[in-house]
């Protein structure tokens, strides 16, 4: 069985700036999510700035990204993790993020650090943009230049952060030509 997966703003705006987030969407083999306080963060596409709301209403229309509000059990879930004390306080798209994996039994894919530590405190499966871009179905569906653009639209257009365990993947996949033009991956060599 494959687990349902909850995509956080960050997320939705590294997939956006893909360059191909329609068929990146169509290759995933699981069922994708977002919540509304998420998708409210995303205020414009990291590709040209437009609004990004029409193409993310047709992903919701033709089933590819799939809405959920929140209510009972994840609800309240969701006003102990905005609410919580410094420095474990979330904001709105993350706390909602985790509220629903928390009680989905989902995975959160999600790329900060802070929501990330929170998730592992709770018991929530977490995944990365780079886990999404690493997956089987997305290896088997893009060749292997396609995938190349692919993860270089993410990090040059949305400055996708990559996790510490994923830095040598991206940067031999990437290539140092294209590595270089990247400034989120300057930062870790």
């Amino acid at each position: 069985m494959t687990l349902d997966r909850v995509f956080d703003a960050s997320v939705l705006l590294n997939i956006l700036g893909t360059g191909s987030p329609e068929q990146l969407l169509e290759t995933l083999s699981f069922d994708a999510y977002r919540t509304d306080q998420a998708l409210k963060e995303v205020v414009r596409d990291p590709r040209d700035g437009s609004d990004p709301k029409l193409l993310l209403d047709s992903f919701q229309s033709r089933g590819l990204l799939l809405s959920v509000v929140l209510s009972g059990n994840a609800l309240r879930s969701f006003v102990d993790l905005v609410t919580a004390p410094p420095p474990d306080g979330l904001g709105d798209g993350e706390a909602a993020t985790l509220a629903f994996a928390e009680h989905r039994g989902a995975v959160a894919v999600i790329d900060e650090r802070k929501a990330t530590r929170i998730a592992g405190s709770r018991g929530i499966a977490v995944e990365s943009t780079v886990d999404l871009l690493r997956r089987p179905e997305v290896e088997a569906a893009f060749a292997t230049a396609e995938r190349r653009q692919l993860l270089f639209g993410a990090l040059r257009n949305a400055r996708m952060r990559v996790p510490a365990e994923h830095f040598d993947w991206v940067h031999d996949t990437l290539g140092p030509e294209l590595a270089r033009q990247c400034p989120s991956l300057r930062r870790r060599r």
